[in-house]
């Protein structure tokens, strides 16, 4: 009883195990036919559709390795990066007039305003060099009257949006690598479909003149001929 419950369990598991240990050497089988191993009975055809698919894995591998790459080396890049980027800029902080310019503010004794996230008001700064200017802008945060906000102006003296952090920057290097990985391994497995659909048609075509060769064989009267029966 022991034994044979041992090798009931034994035979069981090893039909668990059997289909990784086939798929293995089907994988193994077709990289040889790749490669141009096989024996006899491996026809062009199945050497084909190996290669196919071993380019489309090469290529998915390689696209993934260059996404990696992007990605790693714009996070590292990001602050040196983003320093670069606000270094070319100016930051001053522009005081908030309201909905006109010129009209009053709290430093001058008018009434306080109030503005929410997203509306429009005018301000007014002075840059580095001593240039005057003033713009309406539209609100990253809410803001009082007479307080400041602070703004970015070109070396011309033109405002400009605000300089990517270093964190944005990290997140745009990982959006490029995943754009990196996602797009060629879509090229390659569409192309490989589009191989494979081919080699099928042509299989079809193949079988079928062997066919119409071999048919008229093993269909026709009995006259000694493989594949009939006597009358």
């Amino acid at each position: 009883m022991f034994r044979s419950d041992r090798t009931g369990r034994g035979a069981g598991g090893s039909r668990r195990g059997w289909p990784v240990r086939a798929r293995t050497r089907a994988r193994l089988r077709q990289l040889g036919w790749a490669v141009g191993l096989g024996g006899p009975l491996c026809r062009p055809l199945d050497r084909a559709r190996s290669r196919a698919a071993l380019l489309a894995l090469l290529g998915v591998a390689a696209a993934a390795a260059l996404a990696v790459l992007v990605a790693v080396d714009g996070i590292r890049t990001a602050p040196a990066a983003a320093a670069t980027r606000a270094g070319r800029l100016q930051r001053v902080a522009a005081l908030v007039l309201g909905d006109a310019p010129g009209g009053p503010t709290a430093d001058q004794g008018g009434p306080v305003g109030h503005w929410a996230t997203g509306e429009r008001v005018v301000v007014r700064w002075t840059d580095p060099a001593g240039r005057p200017g003033s713009a309406r802008v539209t609100l990253r945060d809410p803001v009082d009257a007479g307080t400041t906000v602070p703004l970015w102006l070109t070396g011309a003296g033109r405002l400009t949006a605000p300089p990517p952090s270093s964190d944005e920057l990290a997140v745009r290097a990982v959006g490029l690598g995943l754009a990196v990985l996602v797009l060629p391994s879509l090229v390659m497995l569409v192309g490989h479909a589009f191989r494979q659909r081919a080699l099928d048609r042509r299989a079809g075509e193949l079988w079928g003149a062997e066919w119409a060769e071999v048919a008229p064989r093993w269909s026709g009267p009995a006259h000694g001929r493989p594949g009939t029966a006597a009358p």
